[in-house]
């Protein structure tokens, strides 16, 4: 699915083709149930990193290690009181486990293919 604000650029590029587009991910996995929770969103800011802490379970405590994106460190960010934020150092994606994970996805699941629909993506997930 293409962001409609991505489908009037292409339209006002004037017979130019957008090759790719960016579609951001967030998620938790659990180290111990292998339990996963993510979003996809053609962008990432801090209404859709307040959403995802919605979607997580709210009868379980979660860590979450976060790095130091400017959505990360918001003032309306709203953390719920089951949710501890560990905070990376800066620079320092390989102390973060899930980082690992990302890089499984793009390399075996989502890179050199087409996707019509955001949910084409998870479901490519499912077939490795």
């Amino acid at each position: 699915m293409i962001h409609p604000d991505l489908a009037e650029a292409i339209k006002a590029s004037r017979g130019w083709k957008i090759l790719a587009a960016i579609v951001w991910l967030i998620g938790a996995a659990s180290p111990q149930t292998g339990q996963t929770e993510a979003i996809l969103a053609p962008v990432l800011n801090t209404a859709i990193i307040n959403q995802f802490f919605r979607a997580l379970a709210h009868d379980v405590r979660a860590a979450l290690i976060w790095d130091g994106a400017n959505f990360h460190r918001a003032h309306d960010l709203k953390v719920p009181t089951n949710i501890t934020l560990i905070p990376l150092p800066p620079y320092s994606p390989e102390l973060n486990g899930i980082e690992n994970l990302w890089h499984y996805l793009r390399s075996h699941c989502w890179s050199s293919r087409a996707y019509a629909h955001y949910d084409e993506l998870f479901d490519a997930e499912y077939d490795h």
